[in-house]
């Protein structure tokens, strides 16, 4: 019998397991995730396709296999479709959807505090044209900007501000009680509906160039000025020491790669 076979005969150990593929199923394994990678790597090998003499398939195939919603594919036997396909069925699987959902929050007990000379926090990445990488909670392509914690810490975010002036840098606050996991990224929604409950800013990013601070109301914790964007194209730091911004293939929530 297969190791794992043998550790899902475990009571806990299966309960475990379900938990983290509802969670996967429910918030990673979405088109709005996966699709920047598909994107990314149809654009990598088309050419090569094109020119393969050999293949099983022919290019307009790939293309439609690969095309996202809206673009004249498919959707249902493209990758997309199998994205929503394999989703619908393992959220509606009778032990998945039985099972209690795992607690994962960016919200912490003990989240460290730091003075305002050393807040370990770098607006990584930000996308001020968004027309299909991501979508908000309500199912809406916005403006998005990332945050990174470099530290080994959970650091809190109370008393934090974004603002996309440099004469107004309390333009909006993070919520109370938020935190950023050591070592990982949080997504705020430049969607200018401050009114909303969690990372929703009052304010938008502009496709012509601006800027974006992060700071405590007083002091500048970061500072990235931006000119001219391309629509779903994101920028940001692929090296934080140097503090260059770079075109990068859009991962929200993730460590930033290169555009290619």
């Amino acid at each position: 019998m297969p190791l794992r076979s043998k550790l899902l005969q475990v009571p806990q150990y299966r309960e475990k397991y379900l938990q983290y593929v509802k969670e996967l199923a429910a918030n990673h394994i979405t088109v709005e995730n996966l699709g920047p990678v598909i994107d990314h790597y149809r654009e990598l090998v088309k050419e090569e396709v094109a020119m393969d003499t050999r293949k099983r398939t022919t290019l307009d195939a790939f293309m439609t296999a690969t095309n996202p919603p809206g673009e004249g594919g498919n959707v249902i036997a493209s990758l997309f479709g199998f994205i929503e396909q394999r989703r619908e069925f393992l959220l509606k699987h009778e032990d998945i959807s039985a099972t209690s959902e795992i607690q994962l929050s960016p919200y912490a007990n003990s989240p460290q505090s730091f003075g305002d000379s050393h807040v370990p926090l770098t607006i990584s990445e930000f996308m001020a044209s968004n027309q299909r990488i991501v979508k908000n909670a309500d199912g809406e392509f916005e403006d998005w900007i990332e945050i990174y914690n470099a530290s080994d810490e959970d650091v809190a975010l109370k008393g934090l501000y974004l603002s996309d002036r440099d004469d107004d840098l309390t333009k909006w606050q993070f919520p109370a009680n938020a935190v950023i996991k050591a070592g990982q990224y949080l997504v705020v929604w430049a969607d200018e509906s401050g009114e909303k409950k969690g990372f929703h800013t009052n304010f938008k990013l502009s496709k012509s160039g601006e800027v974006i601070v992060l700071s405590n109301g007083k002091t500048v914790i970061d500072r990235i000025q931006f000119g001219m964007q391309t629509t779903n194209v994101s920028q940001g730091r692929l090296n934080s020491s140097d503090g260059k911004l770079d075109r990068l293939t859009p991962t929200p929530a993730s460590a930033n790669q290169k555009l290619r």
